[in-house]
């Protein structure tokens, strides 16, 4: 019998994540800045979000794998 790899959650941080980010992009589409620097706030987020996600995305993983391996 093999090991099958399971998820550990990371469907629901990518959700959660999802969710922050469009509310974050609502919020600031409504906010009453300038086009401009709407855009810019927007961008700068999503860079920040991106490299957040990443790094929980390595940390799954890295738990993922122990825990299979301890099996």
């Amino acid at each position: 019998m093999g090991h099958e790899k399971k998820s550990c959650g990371s469907g629901s941080v990518f959700s959660f994540s999802l969710g922050v980010l469009f509310g974050g992009i609502l919020g600031l589409l409504f906010a009453p800045v300038e086009g401009k620097e709407a855009r810019e706030t927007i961008h700068e987020k999503y860079d920040e979000l991106k490299g957040k996600l990443k790094k929980l995305e390595d940390k799954f993983s890295k738990h993922e794998e122990e825990t299979l391996d301890a099996l």
